[in-house]
C-alpha cells in the first residue's frame, strides 16, 4: 500500500449563462456562444485535417485531448470518424480532465445539439465514477476506445506513454489556467506525439505558440473562431528522443511495436484469462486458436457456480491500488455490454463487511476521504446493511451497487464458443514452444511433439501451468488451493439480495444454490472435495454473520451442502497479475497470477495484451502497467 493519500475529485462547477456553460472556477466559457458546435468543428476537426486523413481510414487512429471539458470535441469527432472512417476501424480518444463534468451537466450542455444526441444517450450510460485515476471505456460496438483520466495534467502526461496522430489542446484560456500550458506539459504533448502528428488550438498566445515551436512543433496562425482572430495548428518535425520512463530503457520492458496483418494469435488456456484475452482480440479482427487441456473449458479455478465481481479499494495511491480500481470499474462496465443477454450475471451489489478491525479501519479510512460518489461506493450501518441484503446483518459494511456475480464458467464457454473466429482445441496439453526465426512463427506442441498450432503470436493464459513451459519457468507463482461449498436454498436464505464479502463470501441463490467459499491453502495440493473444507466455509460464516447462517439452516438444523468445487488458483507474491511481452522473446505474452479475483482482473488484462499487439494507448497509465510486467521479477533478481 502507498503511503500518499489521494486527493478527492473537485468535479466542475458551474453557473449558467442562457445554455451557455461557464467554469466558477477559472471564470471561462466551455465553448464559444455563438455555436460550440461550428467552434469543434473549425478549431479542431479542420485544424488537424481530420476529414481528408479519415477518409476511409482502417488503421487505429489516436486523438488526445488537453481538458476533455463537455465532451463536446469527443462527441463530433466520434461522429465525424463514424461518418468517414472504415467499419473495422477503431478510434483511441485519450484526454485528462481536472475538474471533470457531472452526468447531469454533460447531458444539459450536449443535448443542446442535435446532432450529437444518438452518440450522447450511448455514451453517458458508461461515464465513469468521479473518481481520480484512468477510466477506459469500450463505446459504439467498439469502434470507439475513450481513455478518461481524472487528474491534473501534468501527472496525466508523466503516466501517459502514447503516440498520438492529433492532439486537441482545449484547456482554458492561458491567461486564466496557466497550468494547462506550461514549458513542461508542451514538452509531454511532444513527447506523446508521432512524428507527423499534428496538433490544434483556439488560442494564438505568444507563449504556447514558442512552447510548442521549442517542443518541436512546426507552428502557423491561422484565423480563429468569432470573436478570436487567431488560432494555431501544426505537425510535430521529429519525436523527441528523450522520454519520462527510465522502464523503456531497460531492453527487458521493450516489445515489438506491431504486428503483421495476419492477425493470427495462439491462447494457451481456456479459463477466464484465456476467454477474455481470445474475446479482445476477437474484437480487433483477429483468428485465434484457444488450447486447453481440458475436455472443456474452464476445467480448473475458472469452473465455479458463480464468482464475485469486487475490488478492496484503498484511500491510498500506487500501482496496485490503482489497478484494482481500474481493474473493478472496467469489469462492472464491460461485463454487461457482453454478458448481458446470457443470463450469466447479475448486478445485484456486495456488502463488503468489516469482519474485523483492520477491515473496520481500512473502510473508514476510506469513506473518510470522500472518494467515491454514494452512488458507486456507500458505507452502511448493520441495520442498513440488513434491509438492503434482506436478511440479518451483524456488521457494518460498503455497499458496492456496481458489483455482483458472474458464473465463469458459463462466461468462459460463451465467450469462446459463440464466436467463429475462434478456433477451440480441447484435450491438448502444450509442452513445448518453439520459435522459427525464419518465418517469425511460435510453435506450440504437445508430448507427442504433435504440432497444435502456430502462429506469430502466443499468450499463455494457463495459470500455474505456466510454469511448466521454458520459456515461463523464472515466473514466481504460487499455487494456492481453494475449495468452494454449494449450499441449498431455504425458505428465509431465497431472501438475500446481494453477495456478501468477508473473509470469504456468500452469493444469493443461483439455481436454487448459494455459493460459499472460499478456503485458502498454499500447501495443500488434493484436488479431493474435503468435507472439512465443507465445515471451514460454514463456520467463517457462522462466525462472522450468525443470523445469515441461521438463514441458511434448513430443517436439519444446519446448511446443506449439495455440492463443492476445488480449484487451483495463481497468485504472484506482490498479489497483482503478470501481463504482458516476456523479455527477448518476441510475439510471446503471458497473462497469469490473478488469484482469487480473475472475474475482476481478467477483462482489463486481456485489454491490456490486445492493446499491445495493436499499438494501441494503453487502458492503465504507465506505472501500472511497468508493475504487471513480467519482467518485474527479473529487474529486481540479484
Amino acid at each position: 500500500m502507498g503511503t500518499k493519500k489521494l486527493a478527492a475529485i473537485k468535479p466542475a462547477q458551474l453557473k449558467w449563462r442562457g445554455q451557455d456553460p461557464i467554469s466558477l472556477e477559472y471564470g471561462d466559457i466551455y465553448f464559444s456562444s455563438q455555436d460550440g458546435l461550428a467552434e469543434s468543428e473549425q478549431i479542431f476537426l479542420q485544424g488537424n485535417q481530420l476529414a481528408d486523413r479519415w477518409q476511409h481510414h482502417s488503421t487505429p487512429f489516436v486523438i488526445a485531448e488537453t481538458g476533455f471539458g463537455s465532451g463536446l470535441n469527443f462527441l463530433n469527432a466520434c461522429k465525424l470518424w463514424f461518418d468517414l472512417a472504415g467499419e473495422s476501424a477503431q478510434l483511441h480518444y485519450c484526454a485528462v480532465e481536472k475538474n471533470p463534468l457531472r452526468c447531469a451537466d454533460l447531458e444539459r450542455i450536449i443535448s443542446a445539439y442535435a446532432p450529437l444526441e444518438d452518440l450522447l444517450a450511448l455514451w453517458l450510460p458508461n461515464y465513469p465514477p468521479l473518481v481520480p485515476g484512468v477510466h477506459r471505456m469500450n463505446l459504439f460496438s467498439g469502434r470507439v476506445h475513450l481513455t478518461l483520466a481524472f487528474m491534473d495534467v501534468e501527472d496525466w502526461l508523466k503516466t501517459l506513454n502514447i503516440r498520438a496522430d492529433a492532439w486537441f489542446l482545449d484547456g482554458f484560456a492561458p491567461a486564466l489556467n496557466p497550468a494547462m500550458w506550461t514549458e513542461s506539459v508542451l514538452q509531454g504533448i511532444a513527447l506523446n506525439t508521432r512524428e507527423g502528428g499534428s496538433f490544434a488550438t483556439f488560442t494564438a498566445a505568444s507563449e504556447v505558440r514558442k512552447g510548442l515551436q521549442r517542443a518541436g512543433f512546426k507552428v502557423e496562425k491561422v484565423a480563429g473562431y468569432g470573436a478570436k482572430r487567431e488560432a494555431l495548428q501544426g505537425r510535430l518535425q521529429a519525436t523527441p528522443e528523450t522520454t519520462h520512463f527510465d522502464d523503456q530503457r531497460l531492453p527487458w520492458f521493450t516489445h515489438k511495436a506491431a504486428y503483421s496483418a495476419n492477425k493470427r494469435a495462439t491462447v494457451i488456456g481456456a479459463g477466464l484469462a484465456g476467454a477474455f484475452t481470445a474475446d479482445s482480440l476477437l474484437r480487433r479482427g483477429w483468428q485465434v486458436t484457444v488450447i486447453d487441456r481440458h475436455a472443456q473449458p474452464a476445467r480448473e479455478a475458472s469452473g465455479n457456480r458463480a464468482g464475485v465481481i469486487f475490488s478492496t479499494l484503498s484511500a491510498y495511491d500506487g500501482p496496485e491500488h490503482r489497478f484494482n480500481q481500474q481493474a473493478y470499474l472496467y469489469a462492472v462496465m464491460h461485463l454487461p455490454q457482453i454478458l448481458a443477454k446470457q443470463q450469466i450475471w447479475s448486478r445485484c451489489g456486495m456488502l463488503q463487511l468489516t469482519y474485523d478491525e483492520h477491515e473496520q479501519l481500512r473502510q473508514q479510512t476510506l469513506l473518510n476521504e470522500r472518494l467515491w460518489p454514494e452512488e458507486w461506493l456507500k458505507g452502511l450501518d448493520n441495520e442498513e446493511a440488513s434491509r438492503l441484503a434482506g436478511v440479518p446483518i451483524q456488521h457494518s459494511a460498503l455497499y458496492f451497487p456496481q458489483a455482483g456475480w458472474v458464473s465463469p464458467a458459463k462466461a468462459c464457454r460463451y465467450l469462446i464458443g459463440c464466436h467463429p473466429g475462434i478456433e477451440l482445441v480441447l484435450n491438448s496439453e502444450v509442452v513445448v514452444l518453439e520459435f522459427d526465426s525464419a518465418s517469425s512463427l511460435w510453435r506450440a506442441r504437445n508430448t507427442d511433439g504433435e504440432l497444435l498450432a502456430e502462429s506469430e503470436v502466443m499468450i499463455i493464459t494457463a495459470a500455474h501451468d505456466a510454469l511448466s513451459l521454458a520459456q515461463t519457468r523464472f515466473l514466481p507463482l504460487q499455487r494456492i488451493r481453494g475449495q468452494v461449498s454449494d449450499v441449498q436454498q431455504t425458505a428465509h436464505s431465497v431472501d438475500l439480495r446481494t453477495v456478501l464479502y468477508y473473509d470469504g463470501y456468500l452469493t444469493p441463490s443461483v439455481g436454487w444454490q448459494h455459493s460459499l467459499g472460499v478456503t485458502f491453502d498454499p500447501i495443500e495440493a488434493d484436488g479431493r472435495i474435503s468435507e472439512q473444507d465443507n465445515e471451514r466455509n460454514i463456520q467463517a460464516l457462522a462466525e462472522c454473520e450468525p443470523g445469515v447462517y441461521r438463514a441458511l439452516c434448513g430443517e436439519h438444523g444446519k446448511p446443506e451442502v449439495t455440492d463443492a468445487r476445488v480449484g487451483f488458483h495463481c497468485q504472484t507474491p506482490d498479489y497483482l497479475p503478470v501481463v504482458g511481452p516476456l523479455p527477448d522473446l518476441e510475439g510471446l505474452f503471458v497473462n497469469v497470477g490473478h488469484g482469487t479475483r480473475g472475474i475482476t482482473t481478467a477483462p482489463i488484462s486481456a485489454e491490456i495484451i490486445a492493446s499491445y499487439l495493436g499499438n494501441e494507448p494503453q487502458p492503465v497509465d504507465e506505472n501500472v502497467r511497468a508493475a504487471l510486467h513480467p519482467a518485474r521479477f527479473m529487474s529486481k533478481s540479484p
